[in-house]
């Protein structure tokens, strides 16, 4: 059984698309949040998380194996919350991590997508240091067919 963190796993995007993961039984998914949601999904567990503690998202991160981010970057002022998330899965040896890329970057200077940009840079600067470890990150660009490799049925978006 594949060990999954959601990191933004409480807001739409993210529960549309771990449904199926869901019902598979193959994985068992951790909601990292903020704040625990009123309503929860059964058979998913939520840790509260602190995105500014690095010591706080290593620990919750500790056994698994995978964390998908499906952060608001527009809200994440500087991109702390996901440099902090990306920090922490290297800490924590996650196998894979995946960036809140659920729409495209492209490098035009438009705002909306100034913190994807800020990511996919930061990212390469830290595996240019010789600094993920063993953690694979990918980008999620072609999420359906990504989706569909992951959860094993087809999702169209």
């Amino acid at each position: 059984m594949v060990k999954v963190a959601v990191a933004g796993g409480t807001g739409n995007v993210a529960t549309e698309l771990l449904r199926p993961a869901i019902a598979s039984g193959n994985h068992e998914i951790t909601i990292l949040t903020r704040s625990m949601p009123n309503t929860r999904i059964p058979g998913v567990s939520y840790k509260v998380v602190d995105y500014a503690s690095l010591p706080s998202l290593t620990l919750a991160l500790s056994g698994l194996h995978t964390c998908l981010s499906f952060l608001l970057t527009h809200l994440d002022t500087h991109s702390l919350a996901q440099k902090s998330l990306i920090k922490a899965c290297i800490a924590a040896r996650l196998t894979r991590f995946a960036p809140s890329e659920w729409s495209l970057r492209n490098n035009n200077g438009c705002p909306s997508y100034a913190n994807k940009d800020a990511i996919a840079s930061y990212l390469s600067e830290v595996d240019a240091a010789g600094e993920l470890g063993g953690l694979q990150a990918s980008i999620l660009a072609g999420i359906h067919r990504r989706i569909t490799q992951w959860t094993g049925q087809t999702v169209f978006l």
